[in-house]
């Protein structure tokens, strides 16, 4: 005890939920996720008047608990996969890294992604719309690899942000390699929906996509390895490496990478794509950049300024505003 305030300890979450806070037993921290020592620990306060939705990890409703009561996250600026359950030791942790980005998103929070690998089968950010500005904020602290269950069923993106106001992204830290073992059309796809200049895309950890396959013959949806589409104010992203983008169905077209309707500058630093395929004429493009169209001028007059620097890839399209701002720099 600390004062006033009593410190429970548990050994998992679970043992957590079968307890309910106190006026002087107030604080709780927990040793692990499933059990001691997992890595999944966390520190929780008691708020007696919350009726937060329990989401497993940051916020959880006692069992015994029917109305308000909750022990939330003491410490937020350091939310990991772990806390929501994630052990990254070759089990499905699909549910904790949703649950974890979810949150993370809608509080402005950064995630920290902890664990050398992690393995999935469904979406980690789904495509639903979400009203105002958003942020997405991933910190790897190590080399992280996110794969595909190779006996998934098809999945059209592991991460869709679509916001109708703006959105911001941010990768920094480590390395992230995303392997989409044919089971997963596109990794990430940002629509940023908000005013002209606003929203800021920052990709600075070294990100590697390989093994992208949209496997839906009935779908059109283009698919790529990264997509950011509206009137961002600035892009960079540094050193990405995509290899193989594919698809089953003829009608829809493929790219490595793609920013679309972009107003301020796109900034691609040492990219390198190969094998983005297509089953037809329709087009298959290693990066794909076009500028927001300037109202009222003839169609192929459109903003913004794009440089790619140090072009490492078989197939380039640049589409954009005025004459020279779309610039190669090798």
């Amino acid at each position: 005890s600390l004062g006033s305030t009593q410190v429970q300890s548990f050994n998992s979450i679970a043992a957590l939920r079968l307890r309910s806070g106190t006026t002087i037993a107030n604080a709780a921290k927990t040793l692990g996720y499933y059990s001691a020592g997992d890595g999944g620990g966390n520190s929780f306060y008691w708020d007696s008047t919350s009726t937060a939705t329990d989401n497993a990890g940051t916020v959880i409703k006692p069992t015994a608990v029917s109305g308000a009561g909750r022990w939330l996250t003491v410490d937020t600026s350091h939310i990991t996969p772990e806390i929501f359950g994630a052990k990254g030791n070759g089990v499905d942790d699909t549910d904790a890294l949703n649950k974890l980005l979810e949150y993370c998103v809608e509080n402005g929070l950064q995630a920290n992604l902890t664990r050398p690998s992690y393995k999935v089968s469904g979406e980690a950010l789904a495509s639903t719309s979400r009203t105002g500005a958003r942020t997405l904020n991933i910190n790897f602290n190590v080399p992280t690899t996110i794969t595909m269950d190779s006996g998934a069923s098809g999945l059209l993106y592991f991460i869709y942000l679509n916001t109708t106001a703006e959105n911001s992204v941010f990768f920094t830290g480590s390395a992230l390699t995303f392997n989409g073992s044919s089971k997963c059309a596109s990794f990430m796809r940002c629509d940023h929906n908000g005013a002209d200049n606003t929203g800021v895309v920052d990709i600075q950890a070294n990100v590697t996509i390989k093994n992208l396959k949209n496997t839906d013959a009935a779908s059109t949806i283009d698919n790529s390895g990264m997509t950011f589409i509206g009137p961002y104010r600035r892009v960079v992203i540094r050193e990405p490496e995509i290899d193989t983008v594919e698809r089953t169905n003829v009608a829809g077209a493929c790219s490595g990478i793609t920013v679309s309707q972009f107003t301020g500058t796109v900034d691609i630093y040492s990219p390198k794509v190969s094998r983005v395929l297509t089953t037809s004429a329709i087009d298959a493009d290693g990066i794909k950049v076009f500028g927001k169209p300037v109202a009222g001028v003839l169609a192929n007059k459109r903003q913004g300024v794009a440089t790619i620097h140090s072009v490492s890839l078989p197939t380039i399209r640049v589409v954009n505003s005025r004459a020279s701002a779309a610039r190669l720099q090798s």
